[in-house]
């Protein structure tokens, strides 16, 4: 969920404070130790202005430490530094979140008793509220390898609530999401190389409901109206190879310490070597994600799903670029009253769309800009530099498609595509395969609805499209070959 910045901004407070190294345990926190901590803490959260308060404060308690972070008022100052005189406007209220911390004889780390209380966000006739319950983690931090070695814990209930209305007007929209017994291991272990670190993570997720619902506007033409979507369990496992930790903390470091105009002028060289450091974030990031018992409910369409998924596989900002996403629906079913009833039986009840490119490069480009871009000029790059930049994202000058797997199941029909592309600018070049069986059931379901017009023009497209097939078994085929700006289908050219 987008709601969940506040239980992350408190573990962001952990793993910046657990970079501080324990020192030997004692049987009650001292002020000195806490100075100490908060001093870290304020390495990457910023410093107070003379005179005012810390958004990061560290104190004794009893035989450990409680570390807070006052987010709003951290926020309110970041406003104060964007030029648009329209951000102060921009209303906070929170109180600070916190955690507590204590050194174990092993060398590293706890933290438990996460507190995040109400945090509400107002602005331009908008107010969101955040609200968390039955908050419970436990985290161990290593500090001499920068690794977490197990984070548990988790939510009874997340809500987050909108109400958005424009002054003068009488339409209100409002929104809520809200998610309910909320699971979340992980861990991070350090590599070979120092500072760089492979997390892996796993949350779960009892039941979600999102409720979006319009008042008040029936004089604007809006009429009064609720759509709701639910969704059963959900688990959702994250990877991330080779992320490169110690780097991207320097770098937020560095940018909390040198953020006035010159430090992004003058003083890009720092920033440049930073941003060079931190590349390339990760080696490779992945994420597996089922849910079961979707519903949708409106005026208009009613609609549910026993079951969908979703696949993702992503390299970093490598020489070697690849993206892969498969999606799958299982189950699926739609009810609409601006649908005939003959839409049922064409309607896909099983979904799986899957794709995947690679031979790009992100990490070349990048490392070129960071070398030729002078960021005290405008634009910071010559018109020949950013032509020669852009063509480095494909040293070979296309990328590789590839479409295995892609299938749709519905009561009548079975059609599968496959393929693989090489693509570029100058067209692609490789060859397509899709698979029909049953279009000879749907062309007799659009022949019995002679009277509907959408009937009728599908069932002339469904006959174009029946022509240009070869019939191999029970199947369908239509087998496309791309080379550059010419497609043909079964040797026939298209264009």
């Amino acid at each position: 969920m987008r709601t969940r910045h506040l239980p992350f901004t408190a573990s962001a407070l952990a793993a910046v404070l657990g970079l501080a190294g324990a020192p030997v345990a004692h049987a009650e926190a001292t002020p000195q130790e806490a100075a100490r901590l908060q001093a870290v803490g304020e390495t990457y959260f910023g410093g107070p202005p003379p005179g005012e308060p810390g958004v990061v404060a560290v104190v004794p308690e009893g035989d450990h430490y409680r570390a807070s972070l006052d987010l709003a008022l951290l926020i309110r100052r970041l406003i104060t530094s964007i030029p648009d005189p329209k951000a102060r406007d921009i209303t906070i209220e929170a109180a600070p979140v916190s955690v507590a911390l204590a050194p174990r004889d092993d060398g590293v780390w706890r933290f438990w008793d996460y507190r995040l209380g109400k945090f509400v966000f107002a602005f331009a006739g908008q107010r969101t509220e955040l609200v968390t319950d039955g908050v419970t983690f436990e985290t161990i931090f290593d500090p001499a390898t920068g690794a977490s070695p197990s984070m548990t814990g988790g939510f009874a209930r997340i809500s987050a609530t909108s109400t958005a209305r424009e002054p003068g007007k009488s339409l209100a929209i409002t929104t809520e999401n809200t998610a309910e017994t909320i699971a979340l291991e992980g861990s991070s272990r350090p590599t070979a190389t120092p500072g760089v670190l492979d997390l892996a993570m796993q949350q779960t997720v009892a039941t979600t409901r999102y409720v979006f619902g319009t008042t008040g506007g029936t004089a604007e033409g809006v009429p009064d109206m609720s759509l709701v979507l639910t969704r059963g369990r959900e688990t959702d496992v994250i990877g991330l190879r080779g992320y490169r930790n110690a780097a991207l903390l320097d770098l937020w470091a560095h940018l909390v310490a040198h953020h006035a105009p010159a430090d992004f002028t003058t003083g890009q060289g720092a920033l440049k070597a930073k941003l060079a450091a931190a590349l390339p974030i990760f080696e490779e990031a992945t994420q597996k994600v089922e849910a079961v018992d979707f519903s949708f409910e409106s005026p208009f369409v009613i609609a549910k799903a026993e079951k969908a998924a979703l696949d993702v596989d992503l390299a970093g900002v490598t020489r070697e670029g690849r993206f892969g996403m498969a999606v799958a629906v299982a189950g699926f079913q739609a009810w609409s009253m601006f649908a005939p009833k003959w839409t049922q039986k064409l309607m896909p009840r099983d979904i799986a769309l899957a794709g995947r490119v690679s031979g790009y490069d992100l990490a070349t480009p990048i490392s070129a800009f960071l070398d030729a871009a002078d960021f005290s000029a405008q634009p910071p790059l010559a018109p020949e530099q950013q032509a020669r930049i852009a063509a480095l994202f494909l040293p070979r000058g296309t990328v590789e498609v590839v479409l295995d797997g892609n299938h749709l199941v519905g009561p009548l029909y079975d059609v599968t595509l496959d393929g693989r592309l090489t693509a570029g600018p100058g067209g692609a070049k490789g060859a397509v395969d899709v698979r029909a069986r049953g279009l000879e059931k749907v062309a007799e379901h659009l022949a019995t609805e002679k009277d509907d017009e959408r009937a009728r023009t599908m069932a002339g497209a469904l006959a174009v499209a029946r022509g240009f097939a070869e019939r191999k078994g029970e199947d369908l085929v239509w087998h496309f070959d791309f080379e550059g700006s010419a497609v043909s289908v079964n040797g026939r050219p298209l264009k």
